[in-house]
């Protein structure tokens, strides 16, 4: 897999991770959020809002700040992955010039 096709697939990845989180993020209403996917920032924040004991409370904080799938943290990805893509496309269109130069100098 080339380097544009890695860096494609993996801004498709993330974006549609964004786009998950984010609408679970605008959820209201606790009854739609799955609350086995203790990946998900929305339901970590919606268990804080619960009774627990200093400990359990401690513990949830803890995990929703280090969350890689916090949306600013999701948003600086995807940009950084954006650059990545952005670089290998330039770097094919590179090659590509090279090797029509190359070819136009053979004939």
């Amino acid at each position: 897999m080339s380097l544009l096709e890695r860096a494609t697939s993996a801004e498709r990845e993330t974006a549609a991770k964004l786009a998950r989180y984010a609408k679970s993020h605008r959820e209201t209403n606790l009854l739609k959020l799955d609350f086995e996917d203790m990946d998900d920032p929305a339901v970590l924040a919606a268990m804080l809002k619960g009774r627990h004991d200093a400990f359990t409370a401690g513990a949830l904080k803890i995990l929703l700040a280090s969350n890689s799938n916090r949306i600013p943290r999701l948003v600086g990805k995807l940009e950084t992955i954006n650059r990545y893509v952005r670089q290998a496309e330039r770097q094919k269109a590179r090659a590509l010039v090279a090797w029509q130069k190359a070819k136009k100098r053979a004939t």
